[in-house]
């Protein structure tokens, strides 16, 4: 049984809804709602085939057609909130609701958690989208795929170059990056180049490049989460799925440490994590361990909640992660422990030509590790970024490599990487990103996470902006926002490569000091130098739970 055209009262307006129920139901039964605003996420028949009530609820503004305009993260949890109040005064209803999501709907169910409405029993996410952590920019860089992002899911009108977005949107949109990279405009501009107009809801984000009271306001506040005592089931991956899932599971449990919180990691991205099955992941293939049917597994979880059945063994404990190369899961209390040894290699400063290694030790001497990087080089526009998470050889763009001796046995990393740069910048900030790497003894090389690129003036300190020294020695520290969980073969090097972003696809910061949204390519003035001393290093977890 089925209802498309429901409106929903809330606080000044309405909210569109649509509900599937079971055929053949008699008594009330408890619901799985989707709160979103993206119609392709309408999963509510799948839900009513498992016997729930499915119920998808949209964004303010947005219809079940896709249509409407509307403005993000502002209202969700107050409106999903009243979603659920509404959900529980149905008769059809036992006034048990369990919300679903993934991406932007995995963000709007924490919404709705951090204000307990007393029907919402559970809440299960699939790499829930946390803002101002990693979107709209990410280590505190704006990406231009947020104006993608608002144009296909929050603006009213289709993006000006019609037919042609229709037929190949990414060509598109690579096409407007390369506009923008060419150009001479700061990224207060960046909508008026790729989207041909001003935005003001690319003009607000803008307005809040930090980790600001506006994006904190969006998120369960130290207080909220401590509150927060309902079951949580997170998914989250290896490759570009993982930083919001990470935010929420860590600040639930350093606030509510007894929290009912459970944590699933893999080998996905964010796109094969919503389905969790694929056979080879740009040009990877998982452990046939890793294949799993994620959305099924979310379903068995909240029959263990809702219906009493066996909680599934997979999710066996707080941290269950799959370990690459050994085809295996492991289950821990905490993907993070004390109890574990480190692995800390530093960053070779003998200075000794091209060839830089990772030491168990300092350098001795006083060498340094260099890397220069001409800003305003435009002259790779048409060279794509390499996407593959197994290949021949390491990127070598705008970066310096570091390289391990061979491992003499096999070992098992799982984590964070962390580290510290004993740095000599010659700007006032830098735009650092950071990747690991397995080299096998054939010479192949299996990208561990995900490249993390962070801005050094919040590192390690979101909210407020921390500029270098330039030309004068400081240390850097560093908390790669990624994981990772890797069986290391004996003969295998970690391959560390540092890089200085200069990107098309976001935001590029040249060092002046200024707001960067303000900094054009003529901020760039010459090349963009930094050494690191002897005192650098990284560190990630080694050893088997």
């Amino acid at each position: 049984m089925a209802e498309t055209d429901i409106r929903i009262p809330v606080r000044g307006g309405v909210v569109h809804a649509s509900m599937v129920r079971p055929g053949r139901a008699t008594a009330a039964l408890p619901t799985l709602l989707r709160f979103t605003l993206d119609p392709a996420e309408d999963d509510a028949r799948r839900s009513a085939a498992r016997g729930y009530v499915g119920v998808t609820a949209y964004v303010r503004g947005r219809t079940p057609d896709g249509k409407g305009a509307v403005w993000p993260f502002v209202r969700d949890g107050e409106d999903a909130a009243a979603v659920i109040d509404w959900i529980a005064r149905q008769a059809w209803s036992d006034r048990r609701v369990v919300m679903l999501g993934e991406g932007y709907s995995g963000y709007a169910a924490w919404a709705a958690a951090q204000r307990r409405p007393p029907a919402l029993k559970a809440i299960a996410t699939i790499a829930p989208m946390a803002p101002g952590i990693d979107f709209p920019m990410a280590g505190q860089i704006f990406r231009n795929a947020m104006v993608r992002w608002a144009q296909e899911h929050a603006l009213a009108e289709p993006l000006a170059a019609g037919s042609a977005a229709d037929a190949n949107p990414d060509a598109v949109w690579q096409a407007l990056d390369a506009r923008w990279y060419r150009g001479n405009r700061p990224y207060w501009d960046i909508d008026r180049v790729l989207l041909g107009k001003r935005s003001r809801l690319i003009r607000t984000w803008l307005t809040h490049p930090s980790h600001d009271r506006y994006w904190q306001k969006f998120l369960p506040s130290a207080q909220q989460f401590a509150r927060i005592d309902i079951p949580v089931l997170s998914f989250a991956g290896y490759y570009g799925a993982d930083a919001g899932a990470l935010y929420f599971h860590r600040e639930h449990l350093r606030n509510r440490p007894q929290a009912d919180t459970t944590l699933l990691l893999g080998p996905y991205d964010a796109d094969s994590i919503r389905r969790g099955t694929v056979g080879t992941l740009r040009g990877y293939a998982p452990d046939p361990v890793a294949r799993v049917d994620l959305p099924e597994l979310r379903y068995r979880w909240i029959d263990h909640i809702l219906k009493g059945a066996s909680k599934p063994s997979l999710l066996l404990d707080r941290v269950n992660y799959q370990v690459m190369g050994a085809d295996r899961w492991r289950h821990v209390p905490a993907l993070d422990s004390p109890q574990r040894t480190r692995l800390r290699l530093y960053l070779d400063t003998s200075g000794r030509g091209e060839s830089h290694r990772l030491l168990p030790a300092p350098a001795a001497g006083s060498g340094s590790a260099r890397l220069s990087v001409d800003l305003a080089d435009r002259r790779d526009v048409g060279i794509p970024w390499p996407d593959a998470l197994r290949m021949k050889q390491v990127p070598a763009r705008n970066s310096i490599s570091f390289v391990s001796d061979p491992l003499p046995e096999g070992s098992e990393i799982a984590g964070s990487l962390r580290g510290v740069f004993d740095i000599t910048p010659s700007r006032q900030d830098v735009d650092f990103s950071v990747s690991l790497y397995e080299q096998t003894e054939s010479g192949e090389c299996q990208l561990l996470f995900d490249p993390y690129d962070f801005r050094a003036s919040y590192a390690g300190h979101r909210v407020r902006r921390r500029l270098l020294r330039a030309g004068e020695r400081q240390l850097l520290p560093f908390t790669v926002e990624r994981v990772t969980a890797c069986r290391l073969a004996a003969g295998s090097r970690l391959v560390l490569v540092v890089g200085i972003n200069r990107r098309p696809d976001r935001q590029i910061d040249y060092g002046s000091g200024k707001d960067v949204n303000s900094e054009t390519v003529a901020d760039a003035k010459w090349p963009l130098r930094v050494r690191w001393h002897a005192r650098s290093y990284v560190e990630i977890q080694t050893g088997e739970a």
